[in-house]
């Protein structure tokens, strides 16, 4: 099975690099810790509240507020992408990071940003239709008893979502190698393989599955815990499903035989 194959390959992409894996993202993690704390002082918080564990509601936010706000969120996904490009990078051309990845690509994290958006947009009006008239026919189960059946069916709606992020995301990878690669060329070079991007993303949403989980169990014992446990599992998963798309453009575009 081609899928599981695929799948198995990321995850020892992953496990097979966790030093150079913490090289590249040792810079952005530190810049989106320093930003984190930075609002959290500025909304009168404390700079530590962050590993608190605890959440915060909102109100009556100002214009000037809303900047703040929406300047750390887009900071936090520069540099968080910067690390992602980084991996690409190191991955598909071979670049050795050395001590800490000390330059942000700012221009590519940003190309790469403007690809996934690119992406969603193109994807989030079709499912956003098809969400409304599933989600009638899940609510419409739910309200008779058929839980089950209920979230069977929105966890179908999230697998079709995923498989065609999954056909599209070749163009992530193309641009943090400073490669011209349109949605088109995405779409003829993953043509053909609607039931290993299936399999792809059923074993993505378990292993996104089983790591929720297991944060659940941390939370149980101690909220500290569980906020270091989130932060150390989402991170393993997420870099799963970024070398998942990086395993995909290697193969199906680049035709790299799979080790």
């Amino acid at each position: 099975m081609l899928g599981l194959k695929l799948f198995i390959h990321a995850v020892r992409m992953v496990i097979n690099n966790l030093g150079a894996m913490l090289q590249i993202f040792a810079l952005p993690l530190l810049v989106v810790l320093a930003v984190l704390m930075a609002f959290s002082a500025y909304i009168g918080l404390g700079p530590f509240f962050v590993f608190s564990g605890q959440s915060v509601r909102f109100n009556n936010m100002s214009g000037g507020f809303m900047v703040v706000f929406f300047g750390t969120i887009l900071v936090i996904w520069v540099a968080l992408m910067n690390g992602v490009v980084h991996w690409h990078r190191f991955i598909l051309l071979s670049e050795t990071p050395r001590a800490l990845m000390l330059r942000l690509s700012w221009r590519q994290a940003a190309k790469y940003i403007i690809g996934g958006i690119l992406i969603v947009l193109l994807l989030i009006l079709p499912f956003w239709l098809i969400s409304m008239v599933v989600g009638r026919i899940a609510f419409s189960f739910a309200a008779q008893g058929d839980l089950l059946v209920a979230r069977g069916i929105m966890v179908v709606v999230n697998l079709v979502f995923m498989i065609f992020f999954l056909m599209l995301s070749p163009i992530l990878p193309a641009a943090a190698i400073d490669q011209k690669f349109k949605l088109g060329d995405a779409l003829v070079a993953m043509s053909g393989t609607l039931g290993t991007l299936l399999i792809c993303a059923v074993s993505l949403s378990v292993t996104q599955w089983v790591a929720a989980l297991a944060t659940q169990t941390l939370a149980s014992w101690s909220v500290q815990l569980a906020v270091i446990g989130s932060i150390l599992v989402g991170g393993l998963t997420g870099m799963i499903g970024v070398s998942l798309i990086t395993t995909l453009y290697g193969h199906f575009v680049e035709k790299r035989p799979l080790a």
